[in-house]
Order: C-alpha cells, then sequence, then structure tokens
C-alpha cells in the first residue's frame, strides 16, 4: 500500500546564506482542486479526481542544536491508498539520475530509439517498475535532451552552413 508525497511549504533563515528552518511534506492528495468556469463553451477532458482534500502530513523543523527533527506527523488518509505493485508510478517515486542521463544519452548516441533505450533498461534491471521512471518520463527526457541541442548548436551550424555557401556559390542569394 503507498501515496505519493509532495513538498509543502518551507522556511528559511534570513542569512545571506539560507538555512532551512523548517518543511511540510504532504499527501499528494492534499488539497481541493480549483474548478474551471463552468460555463466554458469548450469541451475539456476528463481528468480523474486526485485531490481529496486529505489530511496526511509531516512537518520537520529544525531545533536549536541544528538537528531536523519531526514536530507533527498526520498519518490518517481520506482515500485508499494504491497498491504495492502500483506504487513505482507514483510522481515522487519517478526520476531520472545524473547516471541514467548519462547512459540514455549514449544508448542515444549509438543509435537506439528512445523505447528501446526504455525496454533495455528495463530488461536489465527485471522489469519497467524497477527502472526508477516511466516509458513517458524517458521520452520527455529524450525530447528536453533534442531541444537543448537545437537552441544551442543546430541553428547556429544551419546559419554557418548558408554563409559558407553563400561565399562560395556565385548564383547562390541570401536576404
Amino acid at each position: 500500500m503507498g501515496f505519493s508525497v509532495r513538498k509543502g511549504t518551507s522556511r528559511f533563515s534570513r542569512d545571506e546564506t539560507p538555512i532551512v528552518l523548517g518543511k511540510l511534506f504532504i499527501c499528494a492528495c492534499a488539497g481541493i482542486r480549483v474548478s474551471t468556469k463552468e460555463n466554458c463553451s469548450k469541451q475539456k477532458r476528463n481528468v480523474a479526481l486526485t485531490r481529496t482534500n486529505c489530511k496526511a502530513m509531516m512537518r520537520i523543523k529544525r531545533n536549536n542544536d541544528g538537528v531536523y527533527e519531526v514536530v507533527k506527523h498526520i498519518e490518517k488518509h481520506n482515500h485508499p491508498l494504491t497498491r504495492t505493485e502500483w506504487s513505482h508510478l507514483h510522481r515522487s517515486e519517478r526520476s531520472i539520475t545524473d547516471e541514467k542521463a548519462k547512459v540514455i544519452e549514449e544508448m542515444l548516441s549509438s543509435g537506439l530509439r528512445p523505447t528501446q533505450s526504455f525496454r533495455y533498461m528495463a530488461y536489465n534491471v527485471g522489469g519497467e517498475e524497477n527502472v526508477g521512471h516511466t516509458l513517458k518520463d524517458h521520452m520527455n527526457f529524450v525530447n528536453r535532451l533534442k531541444m537543448n541541442n537545437i537552441e544551442g548548436g543546430d541553428a547556429a551550424r544551419v546559419i554557418d552552413m548558408i554563409q559558407d555557401q553563400d561565399e562560395e556559390e556565385d548564383g547562390f542569394f541570401l536576404r
């Protein structure tokens, strides 16, 4: 049985280098979703109810000795917990670490497609639930890599190629 966690509010010291004085961790179902305009003419897609105003939380505070301690903890959830076999799908459990990022980049540079690299990683760790992120997270990461490459070098490279061609060919026209 499980649930996902979100970070709530944080308190910092007012020093030059702020120190975390307190932090609130809440259930992902805490709060209530703000409803959009009821009279909207566009039909919105149906989204599952995820906010149930759950009160489960844990407040951590830094004491005078500089040690963090739990000062308040509410364990009671007002919604059913998820099955253990689905806990790897919780947003708080999914992440692409630096090591995984390097492996993914190497697989892509060697010619593997994103889906193939995810399946290979899943095979090596004994299943998709053990990878630590979903296929969608994997695809989003790959797309961010591509966008970063385009922003940095590809556009400049195209401009350089056009300028080179303009200098070399007499019939080439560039505005």
